[in-house]
């Protein structure tokens, strides 16, 4: 908080005092991970007191969410690894037949000129 490190409660404490009512972020390590909470704080008695209530995440459902995500993607990844092979199989089909009528006119096209080379020979004699 206040972009100040606090390792005790006592600088937690320290920390709170200072801030009247209202909103502060927080950022706190979990599990190697930063993660920003905004907590808000009661207005102060008035002998100058507070008296704290801090609304944080339900960190066993984020757990639980999390672990539910895992599969989520994973099928996910599946339907989209499904999806590439369906598209690449449909074009490659597309090119297959592509090149075979592309053969089929090489085929045609030496056919004719075949034709050609002997109805000249056939003229020339």
């Amino acid at each position: 908080m206040d972009n100040e490190r606090v390792s005790n409660t006592s600088e937690w404490g320290r920390l709170l005092r200072r801030h009247d009512s209202g909103t502060v972020k927080v950022n706190v390590m979990r599990d190697r991970r930063e993660q920003t909470l905004s907590l808000t704080l009661p207005e102060q008695s008035s002998d100058g007191g507070n008296s704290f209530v801090i609304d944080m995440p339900d960190m066993e459902q984020l757990q639980v969410e999390l672990q539910n995500l895992g599969p989520a993607l994973s099928r996910q990844q599946t339907e989209v690894q499904a999806r590439v092979q369906r598209e690449l199989a449909a074009h490659q089909k597309e090119i297959q037949k592509a090149m075979r009528d592309a053969q089929r006119e090489i085929e045609r096209s030496m056919r004719e000129l075949e034709r050609e080379r002997v109805r000249e020979r056939d003229n020339e004699d």
